[in-house]
């Protein structure tokens, strides 16, 4: 549980363009996407999508469902069972 917690930590006040995370993740709880949605949905550029989704899949907080090509992302477990955690995270973040 702590380290689930430390992850979190890292990711939401750890990193630099923290906001960008938030967002995708804000946004994938709402329903799953691809990369090229997400990009288009939150305004921004395929390759910071991509490198963001790409840190958060490292995280083990989305998961990927379907092949390389168009393959959809979406909350995983962690993330989920971790929610209040996100939440509490992500408004001290949001309050900087």
């Amino acid at each position: 549980m702590k380290k689930n917690h430390e992850t979190l930590n890292t990711i939401i006040l750890g990193k630099k363009g923290a906001e960008t995370t938030v967002r995708i993740i804000d946004l994938l709880f709402k329903r799953p996407l691809n990369i090229n949605q997400i990009a288009e949905q939150l305004g921004m550029h395929y390759n910071t999508a991509s490198y963001h989704v790409n840190l958060l899949l490292e995280s083990k907080l989305i998961k990927k469902e379907g092949g390389n090509y168009g393959a959809i992302y979406l909350p995983a477990k962690l993330l989920k069972e971790n929610i209040h955690t996100y939440n509490k995270l992500k408004a001290e973040l949001l309050k900087k």
